[in-house]
């Protein structure tokens, strides 16, 4: 009878210390929620934007932490973060990566960049690429995943993060605006999930036109269709607006949808394709582009193998019908820094 009292005893007290455990971060987490604001700035120090031909990148980095060896617990996984030595190997491989492109690139648009997460060892990767990048005169950055402690998965949590986007452009824009999208997400969830947004750059281009860029990364999963759904709507009301007045915008991330009648049919290796949510978003002045020869994305259930890892096209350009698209090309890195491959885009305003 002692021996099951004191059974029960213990079993009692690890449950007590578990609930107790999760009642201190729920409580921290929502007492220090990040709650963003829209924000507009303009800035007096500005360049006007000159060119003969326009080229954007847009890269997901992956927070240097999903490389072809890592797979991610979200997904299906066991990984929370790679071991230092091999997130060392993927982060300065982007940094090569966007020295290399910085020559012939006017912009980078990076999604998942980290500024002080567990995940990437405390490692603020904007301060790195400004370190690196000498050609990039300007860098601006939108907090969109901010939460003090992430506890799962639960015997190896995430812990800290600090991440967003990142544009990177070597003129010196006139405008900036940080535009967040409406949380679907109720409470708990909502604290440990992402505050989408836009990062948004406007330069000058002729006495009164301008060139918008958009950096974008939407929601995530099978789950937030209703979610991804209002981001477009957001997104719709503004570019129309600023197309009708008869500026050039630009509109380049992750979307984790598929683009409108995607397809790869060109795909240049056996890799099984999956598909998401269709984008069935439509645009009266504006056209999606996308390369139909490699793929952007992969699963990250396991570490890459080419011919067997489902891979998909996640990250495109939607452009103003004043605008004309030259080239549309994926980098092929065969996602070896990151679970994403760079999209350039080579561009005219007409």
């Amino acid at each position: 009878m002692n021996k099951l009292k004191i059974t029960v005893r213990i079993i009692l007290v690890i449950v007590l210390f578990i609930a107790f455990y999760f009642i201190i971060i729920f409580t921290y987490n929502t007492v220090y929620d990040y709650s963003p604001k829209t924000t507009f700035r303009i800035n007096k120090h500005h360049t006007t934007f000159s060119f003969d031909t326009l080229k954007i990148i847009s890269w997901n980095i992956g927070y240097g932490g999903l490389g072809e060896k890592s797979d991610f617990f979200y997904d299906g996984g066991k990984m929370v973060r790679p071991s230092k030595t091999y997130y060392d190997s993927c982060l300065n491989g982007i940094v090569q990566q966007l020295k290399k492109l910085e020559h012939d690139a006017h912009i980078f648009l990076l999604q998942e960049v980290d500024f002080y997460s567990k995940r990437s060892y405390y490692i603020n990767q904007k301060s790195l690429f400004q370190r690196y990048l000498s050609k990039m005169l300007f860098s601006d950055s939108l907090i969109n995943y901010q939460v003090p402690f992430v506890p799962f998965p639960i015997l190896s949590p995430m812990g800290k993060v600090k991440a967003g986007l990142v544009t990177l452009a070597n003129s010196v824009p006139f405008f900036h605006a940080y535009i967040f999208f409406e949380n679907t997400y109720t409470w708990p969830k909502q604290i440990f999930f992402l505050d989408r947004g836009m990062l948004i750059h406007a330069f000058k281009v002729q006495p009164k036109k301008w060139l918008f860029i958009f950096n974008v990364h939407l929601s995530a999963f099978d789950d937030a269709h209703q979610a991804r759904k209002k981001e477009l709507s957001t997104i719709s009301q503004i570019i129309e607006k600023l197309a009708f007045q008869g500026h050039y915008v630009i509109v380049g991330g992750d979307w984790n949808i598929n683009p409108p009648h995607f397809h790869l049919s060109g795909l240049k290796n056996n890799n099984p394709l999956f598909r998401t949510e269709p984008n069935t978003v439509s645009f009266k002045s504006f056209q999606y582009y996308y390369d139909t020869l490699f793929p952007t994305n992969r699963y990250v259930n396991s570490p890459y193998i080419v011919g067997k890892t489902p891979v998909s096209t996640l990250d495109y350009f939607l452009v103003s019908s004043n605008i004309k698209v030259l080239e549309i090309k994926v980098i092929p890195l065969h996602f070896k820094y990151s679970d994403h491959n760079p999209v350039q885009v080579t561009c005219l305003l007409k």
